[in-house]
């Protein structure tokens, strides 16, 4: 099932002088997964719903969200101090040093992951959004459901190559509500294969954070991401698609596209 070798055997007597070379559990390390513990909880507990949240402590609670919290936590790292044993007399660091962070962070990798932000936000900004919006209204208007939402679930897919997943929701759910309703059928039956695939980001590096890492490693090109990317987008849409026509709406119970599909199906 692994795809292994005839004959293969795990190498378990390498792998564990492997572990026995790490040694003990180091005190910073428990610090380390205590943050991270934290960070966890943090998310969790910073506006939960079910109760105000330690966000509502501050002036702005609206301030306080995720990405403060890991920050807090990140930040943290640089005041707590580390004995490290070593032989040229340095007695005490902290466990994370901004030496260490300027030596190992890829600063490539960060300038990707802003272009697409800003791409984002130019979309927005610039009125390209609207405009792309409005075209699929009054383009659409006279169509079926099925072309609809193949056409509106390729205009998500498409954003996402050089958008954020979340921008693209952004941009495209509300038009897609409208769109339904000019339509008269449930929104549910356009907005579903939309959302879904507003996540399919394979093509580009800007896509997602997930493919400027892998870039960032140099094993694969921008050509390898186009050529594997784009199967894995087509199949994307046509998986997505056909689970929503043909089951999906049935178990959401979706009005009218669960009528609509009955008939496809049939």
């Amino acid at each position: 099932g692994l795809g292994l070798p005839r004959g293969y055997r795990i190498p378990t007597a390498s792998l564990k002088q492997r572990y026995l070379e790490l040694g003990r559990v180091s005190s910073s390390e428990v610090v380390v997964g205590g943050l991270c513990l934290l960070t966890v909880v943090g998310w969790i507990f910073r506006a939960p719903g079910w109760c105000s949240g330690f966000a509502s402590w501050f002036p702005n609670p609206a301030a306080i969200d995720d990405a403060v919290v890991v920050m807090t936590a990140s930040l943290t790292l640089f005041f707590i101090p580390m004995r490290q044993a070593s032989t040229n007399g340095q007695a005490n660091c902290t466990i994370l040093e901004w030496s260490k962070v300027e030596h190992k962070l890829p600063l490539g990798l960060f300038l990707l992951i802003g272009a697409g932000a800003v791409l984002s936000c130019a979309f927005q900004e610039t009125g390209l959004s609207s405009s792309i919006g409005q075209a699929l209204i009054s383009g659409l208007g006279g169509m079926s459901l099925f072309p609809v939402a193949l056409i509106c679930s390729i205009c998500a897919a498409a954003l996402s190559q050089v958008t954020s997943d979340v921008a693209v929701a952004n941009i495209l759910l509300p038009i897609v509500h409208g769109l339904a309703q000019s339509l008269k059928v449930d929104p549910m039956a356009l907005m579903l294969p939309t959302a879904l695939s507003c996540s399919l980001p394979y093509m580009l590096i800007i896509s997602t954070p997930a493919n400027a890492i892998a870039f960032q490693t140099g094993f694969i090109t921008q050509a390898d991401l186009i050529k594997n990317g784009f199967p894995m987008v087509l199949q994307g849409l046509a998986i997505l698609l056909a689970v929503c026509f043909s089951f999906g709406f049935q178990v959401l119970r979706t009005e009218d596209a669960v009528s609509w599909s009955s008939r496809w199906a049939a």
